[in-house]
């Protein structure tokens, strides 16, 4: 027989953690931490506009009424001539090693050989003929049988 009246407006939560499998525990962990991301990234521009603004008063309190606007300007000024210097010395180290290298001649193309082809073909065991075939085509294939190099090209 069923009861009539009110009935109580505390549910009892039941909550056994054995039951759960670690998969279960990850995947509602995920969920979680997901929604808090969420919040999170949705919260950041009011956070952002709260501290830009606090920034502001904070900036125009200290600068303004105690005439440090002037101490600032000079700073900008201090700072844009050290910045106009520095890049004038780059740049003069720039076209001081272009003049240098326009005057000697361009090294980046320059193809400097370690060891002749004679040499390399003898130490790896190739035929001369096919190591330069090889030289000029984009792509080769390499394989090593029994310590011997054998070059398909």
């Amino acid at each position: 027989m069923e009861k009539s009246g009110p009935r109580s407006s505390h549910l009892t939560i039941i909550d056994q953690p054995k039951l759960k499998s670690p998969l279960r525990y990850l995947i509602e962990g995920s969920i979680t931490m997901a929604f808090w991301v969420l919040g999170v990234y949705w919260l950041a521009p009011v956070f952002t506009v709260l501290l830009w603004f606090v920034g502001i008063k904070l900036f125009y309190q200290e600068i303004f009424p105690q005439g440090g606007i002037w101490e600032f300007l000079s700073l900008l000024k201090q700072a844009g001539i050290i910045f106009l210097l520095i890049n004038i010395l780059i740049l003069s180290w720039t076209y001081y090693n272009y003049l240098w290298f326009l005057k000697r001649g361009e090294r980046r193309n320059k193809k400097v050989m370690i060891c002749h082809d004679e040499d390399f073909a003898q130490f790896f065991n190739i035929e001369i003929e096919l190591l330069r075939k090889a030289k000029t085509l984009p792509q080769v294939e390499v394989m090593i049988k029994n310590k011997r190099v054998i070059l398909n090209c």
